[in-house]
């Protein structure tokens, strides 16, 4: 999911599309995204659930600078980004690559 959200963006912004209907797409996966960490919580996976909030933050924090066209969270966003990045990808990943967890 998380990917596939980086690819839409990029996408949307090579091309010049309607940053709002990149907002709602991103509210979409929000809301999905709140659902799997709920439903994580629920089956006593903790990790996961936190990635997925987490990564709810980012898509929220995005959501009001597309809309309105102001680099309202902008800042907050890209840095939010970015420790989200390490800390719930990169990471996680290479200790699971390196069968170090989860093995």
């Amino acid at each position: 999911v998380f990917a596939v959200t980086f690819m839409v963006a990029g996408y949307w912004s090579i091309r010049g599309l309607d940053p709002k209907t990149l907002a709602h797409f991103l509210l979409y996966l929000g809301i999905v995204d709140a659902i799997y960490a709920a439903y994580f919580a629920i089956v006593g996976l903790y990790v996961f659930s936190t990635f997925c909030w987490a990564w709810f933050l980012v898509y929220l924090l995005f959501v009001p600078a597309l809309l309105t066209g102001r680099p309202v969270y902008s800042t907050a966003a890209k840095y939010w980004c970015l420790v989200c990045c390490f800390a719930t990808l990169l990471i996680p990943g290479f200790l699971l690559v390196s069968g170090m967890v989860f093995g």
